[in-house]
């Protein structure tokens, strides 16, 4: 008989342990705040079944002062047209309209542009002279193939396939008729086919 009781007792004194520790645990992830009752009341704990985490203010978003935001890079410089001997990035390029000469052909002006580009990115780009657009006094024309005309030479048209830190050099070529005032071009990004910088010639520009 004794040795039941003292099983027993064991036994309530673990289950009495138990609760205990269940009380304290449940109470320990909640709060208690003291609220001032109103004058000649009772003062009283109200009970908040909200955990502490829930009370906590929240974390600010802003960043620390020493993060400072960087403007993203502009696509080109704010330039709208660039000329001879002036030289634009855009794109991982960099593009030098190096000279501009003139010439007669078949009664008619020939110009030619020198262009250097180099690739400044870290992947290869393909350089054409298809990728102009030319337009002179706001109309529309059309490359002149070297081939076809005396004097110039097929390799000296612009057109490589650069890998990054390789540069390359070569001409376009444009029939206008007398009295043209401004021949503008635009090179073309094959990135998007949007992208373009326009480089702009005027007769006082051709030697």
């Amino acid at each position: 008989m004794e040795s039941n009781k003292s099983g027993w007792n064991v036994f309530l004194i673990v289950l009495l342990a138990g609760v205990l520790l269940s009380t304290l645990s449940y109470f320990s992830s909640s709060s208690w705040r003291w609220q001032t009752p109103p004058e000649g009341s009772k003062q009283e704990y109200t009970y908040d079944q909200t955990s502490p985490a829930d009370n906590q203010p929240e974390e600010s978003e802003s960043k620390p002062p020493w993060v400072i935001d960087q403007p993203a890079p502009p696509f080109a410089p704010v330039k709208s047209c660039y000329g001879v001997g002036e030289t634009v990035e855009a794109d991982g390029l960099s593009f030098t309209l190096r000279n501009a000469s003139v010439s007669q052909y078949n009664e008619k002006d020939l110009v030619v542009l020198d262009f250097f580009i180099e690739d400044i990115s870290n992947e290869h780009a393909w350089i054409s002279w298809a990728s102009f657009d030319a337009f002179v006094d706001d109309w529309a024309v059309d490359e002149e193939i070297p081939i076809f005309v005396p004097g110039l030479s097929i390799d000296q048209l612009l057109s490589a396939d650069l890998t990054p830190g390789k540069r390359t050099q070569g001409i376009v070529a444009y029939k206008l008729n007398k009295g043209w005032k401004v021949l503008e071009l635009q090179y073309l990004f094959y990135s998007d086919g949007q992208k373009k910088i326009v480089f702009c010639v005027t007769p006082d520009d051709v030697k």
